[in-house]
C-alpha cells in the first residue's frame, strides 16, 4: 500500500499535537475548505504543501519516501519524527509536566488516575508525548521508530503508537533480534512512569 500526501500530512497534524484549524490558520482558509481539500488526493497546491510541512516540521524527503515506497501498514503509518533540536526541547517539556504529575500523585492518589489523558490534553497528542519521550536511537545506533494507526472512530485522528524496537528492551541474539513485534503505546509510557518513580526515589 501506499499513502497519499494528504494522508500523510492528516495524521501528521495530530501527531504534532495539533488541529486543523491550526493548519487552516497558517494557510488563510477556513477549516472545511482544508478539510475538503486534505481528504482528497492531489487537491493541495504547491505553496500550501511547502507552508505545511514547514509548519509541522515534516522532513521533506524522509515524507516523499513514505509517499512514494510500497508499505505493508502492519503497524500503522510510520511517523516523521522531531528533529534533533525539536526534540530535545519537546522531551523537556513533557518531562517536566510528567514529574509534576508524579508529584501530584504523591500528595493525592486520584489527582494522576489517567496521566494519558492529562498529557494528550495539555500537549494534544500521545503521539508527539511519546516521540517527545522516545530518544531518536537506541545504544546499539538503530533508529527507533514509531507507527501511527488510524483511529477507529473514523477520520483522520491518531489511533494507538507502536514503537520499534521495544524501548531500551531491544536484545540480539545470533543476529537476531528477540522482538518481532513493536512496543504497545501504554507499555512504553508504563515504562517511563515506572522509571521516573525510580529515579524519584532514589533521591
Amino acid at each position: 500500500m501506499k499513502f497519499s500526501i494528504e494522508e500523510i500530512i492528516n495524521r501528521h497534524i495530530y501527531a504534532r499535537g495539533k488541529l486543523r484549524k491550526d493548519i487552516a490558520e497558517v494557510l488563510d482558509t477556513d477549516e472545511k475548505t482544508l478539510s475538503y481539500r486534505l481528504n482528497k488526493n492531489n487537491s493541495l497546491k504547491a505553496k500550501e504543501f511547502i507552508k505545511i510541512i514547514e509548519y509541522l516540521a515534516l522532513n521533506y524527503y524522509k515524507l516523499l519516501r513514505l509517499h512514494t515506497e510500497d508499505y505493508d501498514g502492519a503497524f500503522g503509518m510510520k511517523m516523521i519524527r522531531l528533529d534533533e533540536n525539536m526534540h530535545e526541547k519537546a522531551n523537556k517539556e513533557v518531562m517536566v509536566y510528567i514529574e509534576k504529575l508524579v508529584d501530584e500523585k504523591r500528595n493525592d492518589p486520584y489527582a494522576t488516575k489517567d496521566i494519558d489523558k492529562k498529557l494528550k490534553a495539555e500537549f494534544g497528542s500521545m503521539s508527539y508525548v511519546v516521540d517527545a519521550l522516545l530518544p531518536l536511537n537506541n545504544e546499539y545506533g538503530q533508529e527507533y521508530k514509531i507507527y501511527i494507526q488510524k483511529s477507529d472512530k473514523g477520520g483522520a485522528k491518531e489511533g494507538e503508537c507502536f514503537i520499534w524496537p521495544p524501548y531500551g528492551e531491544c536484545k540480539y541474539q545470533e543476529g537476531y533480534e528477540i522482538y518481532l513485534y513493536g512496543q504497545k503505546q501504554k507499555d512504553f509510557m508504563k515504562q517511563i512512569i515506572k522509571n521516573i518513580k525510580n529515579e524519584e526515589n532514589k533521591k
